[in-house]
């Protein structure tokens, strides 16, 4: 079987590739990047409750509130005590549906002791600044076979109903 020809190569690069025109040059503006708060320990995701205030999803199982500006010396909520951590397990999501202020009512995603990704629902207690710990109650709770990739993304979508749609990678819909 003979070989495609250097000639036929190139009429059919210059058909198959897209002329490139210039392009004009870009003008970026400067960034300046500042370190507004610290002494997070494996922090694994920033969110909001939808109101002024900031949740900080630290790896090894609290979750940090940042107030007016500071952060608070209770965390919102410590499940370090259910959760297995090392790698990419630990607790690993949190997410407020858009009923929250009304409800009190967030989830979590975390690995727990035997290894298994849980998406639980919690409240909040009379200070809606700290979740009760007590209240949780478990939605999902999967088997994973590996220690890692156990990480999922929980937004909250309303569908019009009481049902949520859960968007989740590597776990079943939950309806």
């Amino acid at each position: 079987m003979r070989g495609v020809g250097p000639t036929f190569a190139a009429m059919l690069l210059a058909c198959v590739v897209p002329q490139l025109e210039a392009q004009p040059e870009i003008s970026w503006p400067d960034l300046i990047v500042r370190k507004h708060y610290e002494g997070f320990a494996a922090p694994v995701q920033i969110t909001h409750a939808g109101d002024n205030r900031i949740f900080v999803v630290e790896l090894g199982g609290k979750i940090r509130l940042i107030k007016d500006g500071t952060i608070q010396s209770e965390p919102f909520l410590d499940v370090s005590g259910r959760i297995s951590t090392g790698g990419e397990r630990g607790l690993l999501g949190l997410a407020f549906p858009v009923d929250h202020a009304e409800t009190g009512r967030f989830y979590l995603n975390y690995t727990n002791q035997s290894g298994a990704t849980v998406i639980a629902r919690y409240g909040i207690t009379p200070n809606p600044d700290i979740g009760d710990f007590q209240s949780e109650e478990i939605v999902l709770e999967q088997p994973q076979p590996f220690s890692n990739h156990n990480g999922v993304r929980l937004p909250l979508v309303t569908t019009g109903t009481s049902t949520w749609d859960w968007e989740m990678a590597a776990l079943p819909v939950i309806p």
